[in-house]
């Protein structure tokens, strides 16, 4: 399947989870820069100038949160986003200055004298300090923003695959109920006591097709009885001469399948057998990881197969498509048409866990 493209800005919500986290990273974050870089850790004077580092770059890192990155960036005004930062950087490193030129003039004159002084100090704790927050938070803020989109992009994708398989697989059910009916309709013609019989059993199968294939996957043996009492039904209208083989394990153990997904291939022998002297051969075999599922058909005449199936392909169409979602890479499905026979060999994995088997591309 190609790549989607999915548009989605990432706007987080802030709860007091996401409120405690930032609380958490900003006390985290004014002890590891006041235990690192005060001469006496223990001073008020210290303290309150480490609290004016942090208060000062609390608002570059919001500002730069709340209004460049969702109104410049997050509409990909990249370059416009660059001198952003920068502008917000030298902003908040004068204001800085500022704030601390402001309280050490007040309670250390001296001191800042000699700070100020020297400028590549004076640079390099400001201008440094506050690009260093922003470019780390925002990097921070860039990877999460990352992962919640492709998330929210796997999401929505995986949506999308499992409503085509709802699709796929509600769109057997008109169409195995045409032929089932078909079936049903020439028998009255034929034997209308046997007609009458026939849908008693028909109830079985249609109510095994409003209720039975509603979850992911069905037991294997539940699925085989159905297609039994359908090939049964199909049975009735081709010719007493058609010879029907079943080659089944004499015991399941509850393996699972998904319902419906074999259903197509017995359609589609029944329709396409031969008219004179028909035989169709069923065989399952069943291992300790795969199912082995072979079906083969002689045909009718050459050059109406290919025709007929084009026509009303739609069951063959269907469950390829449905394999490829359910099992990507994991089944092997070889058909063969010669002018004797139609042959199907398909094989795959059992107790596969289908909810995560729906593969998403990746842009």
């Amino acid at each position: 399947m190609g790549s989607t493209s999915i548009a989605y800005s990432y706007q987080p919500v802030w709860d007091r989870k996401r409120i405690g986290l930032h609380v958490l990273f900003w006390v985290i974050f004014f002890f590891y820069n006041h235990l690192a870089f005060a001469p006496m850790p223990f001073s008020l004077t210290n303290i309150i100038t480490t609290l004016i580092f942090i208060f000062s770059h609390i608002l570059a890192v919001y500002t730069n949160l709340f209004i460049l990155i969702p109104r410049i960036f997050g509409k990909r005004r990249y370059a416009l986003y660059v001198l952003s930062v920068i502008g917000l950087c030298v902003f908040f490193s004068i204001f800085l200055a500022v704030m601390i030129y402001s309280w050490f003039q007040w309670m250390l004159p001296d001191a800042w004298l000699g700070f100020s002084s020297d400028k590549e100090m004076f640079v390099g704790t400001f201008f440094g300090s506050t690009s260093s927050v922003v470019f780390l938070t925002t990097g921070i803020r860039m990877v999460r923003q990352l992962m919640t989109t492709e998330k929210r992009r796997r999401e929505l994708e995986k949506e999308k695959l499992e409503t085509e398989l709802m699709f796929l697989k509600n769109q057997l059910n008109p169409h195995f109920l045409f032929n089932a009916l078909n079936n049903i309709y020439f028998l009255i013609k034929k034997d209308p006591e046997l007609a009458a019989d026939t849908l008693a059993g028909f109830s079985d199968l249609l109510r095994y097709q409003l209720y039975g294939i509603n979850d992911k996957t069905i037991a294997l043996s539940t699925e085989m009885d159905f297609l039994k009492k359908y090939a049964d039904l199909a049975k009735l209208r081709k010719k007493s001469s058609l010879n029907v083989q079943w080659d089944m394990p004499s015991s399941l153990n509850g393996q699972q399948i998904p319902p419906l997904i074999l259903l197509p291939f017995i359609e589609n022998a029944f329709k396409y057998v031969a008219h004179e002297d028909g035989w169709i051969h069923i065989k399952t075999d069943i291992t300790t990881d795969n199912l082995h599922f072979y079906i083969a058909n002689n045909v009718i005449e050459k050059g109406d197969l290919k025709n007929g199936m084009e026509e009303g392909g739609i069951g063959l169409s269907n469950v390829r498509r449905r394999l490829e979602l359910l099992y990507p890479r994991d089944y092997q499905l070889n058909i063969q048409e010669t002018k004797e026979a139609f042959k199907v060999d398909l094989t795959l994995p059992l107790n596969a866990n289908l909810n995560t088997k729906v593969e998403v591309s990746h842009t």
